[in-house]
């Protein structure tokens, strides 16, 4: 129930209330019973009165908890134990490199090694037979030793 039903809802509730405040004739006056008249002398002295009751404005509409359609139930699953890494090889493997667009032996040699220099140049040329370090084509795989 949103925030103006409720409110709609609370209006109607006091509604009765509402139109009954100021109905009560003025004091000192005589009621018309029909055949018999009753005047404020002959009712009831304030201490013989019941206590007034009070009741709440509105009940309180109790709203029933939201709810969430129920979660899938996941599948039983058995727990593997993780599988075990192969041992380390004793030979390092080497990398490969696809040439792009720009490359050079010479700035291979610089981004794998840290530093460009002759010899990473002669390592990169001697792990791969047959490069020609004046012409590598884009997309070409160079393998860089470690």
């Amino acid at each position: 129930m949103n925030r103006t039903t409720l409110a709609s809802t609370l209006a109607l509730l006091m509604l009765p209330l509402a139109l009954t405040v100021g109905c009560a004739p003025p004091t000192n006056q005589t009621l018309d019973l029909g055949s018999e008249a009753l005047t404020d002398a002959d009712a009831m002295t304030a201490s013989e009165l019941p206590p007034p009751t009070y009741t709440a404005a509105a009940p309180a509409i109790e709203l029933p908890p939201p709810s969430l359609p129920p979660a899938p139930a996941a599948p039983a699953q058995t727990v593997r134990p993780a599988p075990t890494p192969p041992p380390p090889s004793t030979t390092p493997q080497p990398r490969i490199h696809v040439v792009q667009r720009g490359d050079t032996v010479w700035s291979l040699s610089g981004r794998y090694y840290g530093r460009a220099s002759h010899a990473n140049v002669r390592r990169i040329v001697g792990a791969n037979p047959g490069l020609d370090p004046d012409h590598i084509r884009i997309g070409q795989e160079i393998v860089i030793p470690e």
